[in-house]
C-alpha cells in the first residue's frame, strides 16, 4: 500500500521482496554510520524481525516504509514514524537512505 508520493519517490508499506535490498543497505558501515549506535553487521533474520515487531503498528500511522524512486522502481531505503511515548505522543522521525 502507497502511503504517500513524492515529485520523485513513493513511501509504501514493507514487502518480503524488499529484504534483500534493505539488508544490503543496512549491512553497510557509511549508510548506518548516523543511526542510533551505527550498527552494520546485521543478520538478514535480525531485520525481519526489526520490521515484524515495529510495523505491528501500521494500523496506528507510523512505522518502517520503503522509499521507492518513481522513475525507476528502486528502491532507496526507508523511512519511518516510530512511537516512543504513546501516552505523550511523542514521535520519532527516521530514515536510512542508499545515496543515489
Amino acid at each position: 500500500m502507497v502511503r504517500f508520493e513524492t515529485d520523485r519517490a513513493v513511501v509504501r508499506d514493507v514487502v518480503e521482496g524488499d529484504m534483500d535490498i534493505m539488508f544490503s543497505i543496512y549491512t553497510q558501515e557509511k549508510n548506518m554510520r548516523y543511526i542510533s549506535g551505527g550498527r552494520y553487521d546485521w543478520t538478514i533474520f535480525e531485520l525481519r524481525d526489526k520490521y515484524s515487531r515495529i510495523n505491528k503498528s501500521y494500523s496506528y500511522g507510523y512505522g518502517i516504509f520503503i522509499v521507492e524512486l518513481k522513475d525507476s522502481g528502486e528502491v532507496i531505503g526507508e523511512a519511518g514514524l516510530f512511537s516512543f511515548d504513546r501516552e505523550n505522543r511523542i514521535f520519532e522521525l527516521g530514515y536510512i537512505l542508499e545515496p543515489v
